[in-house]
């Protein structure tokens, strides 16, 4: 059951790296363009609003917490297999996601728009 803790550990770790990641692309701190202007500069049907991107922070502090809380039971004496499934279950999976979704918010702010999709609809498959 190490495996799995450090499994645990891993998602953790990127789940918050990504989380900092979009911290500071939407503060314009690398690329001087903030998400929100990204998706203007080509808009279409499905660009959001500019309050629903402030959504991503709420959704993002939850996977940390819950990323946190799979590293916590897996360090248990006496492991909740009901967790042990679900980090199993989630395995790289969840790694490669952030690693997606990171990749897609970059290759945007950077008008890479076919790459920018081919990323997106790799982070979707990967939710699968």
């Amino acid at each position: 059951m190490h495996g799995v803790r450090n499994l645990a550990l891993f998602n953790l770790i990127i789940v918050s790296l990504n989380f900092i990641w979009i911290l500071i692309i939407d503060a314009n701190s690398f690329f001087g363009v903030s998400l929100f202007r990204a998706f203007n500069l080509f808009p279409t049907h499905l660009t959001p609003a500019d309050f629903t991107f402030k959504a991503w922070l709420i959704i993002a502090m939850t996977m940390i917490i819950v990323t946190a809380l799979m590293y916590r039971e897996t360090g248990n004496e006496h492991l909740n297999m009901r967790t042990v499934r679900k980090v199993m279950r989630i395995d790289y999976m969840l790694i490669l996601n952030q690693v997606f979704c990171g990749m897609s918010m970059v290759l945007k702010l950077n008008q890479y728009m076919i790459l920018s999709v081919l990323f997106t609809i790799a982070c979707i498959i990967s939710l699968l």
